[in-house]
């Protein structure tokens, strides 16, 4: 038979027990140091102010190896590997507004550490961590360094040259986070950002395609409007990035070109494919692209590589159409 005084008692214990518990709780819960503590452990950050991206003219990206430099000058934007910065391309300038847009977004930070000098903790001084550098006017004023992912991996360890702190990153920093040429540079073989900005070329009228090992040629018109269909083909054709080799296998004057494309724009101005065998890697080939514009006196040549494939396409379009 159980003893009623010590049920009573131990139902007793077990109410002040939960009670107290609620108590703790909800001075945890409730406590303004708790919220107070948050608001300290975090940030709202401008990378960049809106005033200071038409002063940005230089930014590079490293990451382990890897690293390239972006350049604006007499109104382009080039990329190029760092290791051989005279070797330039067109860069995708739809992805700089994207990332210029997002460095002068505010975000929210979290800090993840009372010091940044121990870098070493959260990746920051590794090999592989990433390092974007802002210039302005040719002067380095800020840069990004990323480290690891934490625990979650869904944030990334964070500094820049102005936090005195690490913080954590969230997952809509990784787009920028890379040193891809194929991410970052115009993807097509006629530069749409040279096309519509820099040269401001107006509409193709007319194009000349040469064939030096069939010896074949043929000129499109715009009054055509099949020709018109053709030419408007080559400025949706894409490249392969810069060309593999070692600078000393491509000079800068190939002597075994293939065929070549002359097309005249609106404001008399000319855009020049001349395509070139690969001297060192088979079934692929090199596309040396001019624009030159009178008007502006002014003219821009760089090369990239291209798939046999793309090469074909070009003949394709050039000596079928009807």
């Amino acid at each position: 038979m159980i003893n009623p005084s010590k049920k009573t008692m131990g139902i007793t214990y077990a109410v002040a027990t939960a009670f107290t518990i609620l108590f703790v709780l909800s001075i945890t819960i409730f406590s303004p140091s708790s919220n107070a503590n948050k608001k300290r452990h975090s940030l709202q950050l401008q990378i960049i102010h809106e005033a200071d991206i038409s002063n940005i003219d230089i930014i590079t990206i490293q990451s382990g190896d890897s690293a390239i430099i972006l350049t604006r000058t007499d109104n382009m934007w080039l990329i190029a590997n760092l290791n051989n910065v005279d070797d330039k391309i067109p860069a995708n300038t739809e992805r700089l507004k994207s990332f210029f847009v997002f460095l002068a977004s505010k975000h929210r930070l979290t800090k993840a550490g009372n010091s940044a000098n121990n870098d070493n903790s959260y990746g920051l001084d590794k090999q592989d961590s990433t390092v974007i550098t802002l210039y302005k006017n040719g002067t380095a004023y800020q840069s990004l360094s990323f480290g690891d992912l934490n625990f979650s991996q869904t944030q990334r360890y964070f500094k820049t040259t102005e936090l005195k702190a690490v913080f954590l990153a969230g997952s809509e920093f990784e787009p920028f986070l890379t040193t891809s040429v194929s991410m970052w540079a115009d993807p097509y073989i006629i530069s749409t950002q040279l096309l519509n900005d820099a040269f401001s070329m107006g509409l193709a009228q007319t194009a000349d395609f040469f064939d030096y090992k069939t010896e074949s040629h043929v000129t499109f018109t715009t009054s055509d409007d099949e020709q018109k269909k053709s030419i408007q083909k080559l400025f949706d054709l894409r490249h392969g990035g810069f060309v593999e080799a070692d600078s000393n296998q491509i000079s800068d004057k190939p002597q075994n070109k293939t065929s070549s494309v002359k097309i005249q724009m609106g404001d008399k101005s000319q855009i020049s494919l001349d395509l070139f065998e690969h001297p060192a890697i088979e079934n692929e080939y090199i596309v040396y692209t001019t624009f030159e514009s009178e008007r502006l006196a002014k003219s821009f040549t760089y090369k990239t590589q291209i798939s046999a494939w793309t090469y074909n396409k070009i003949s394709e379009i050039m000596l079928n159409t009807k």
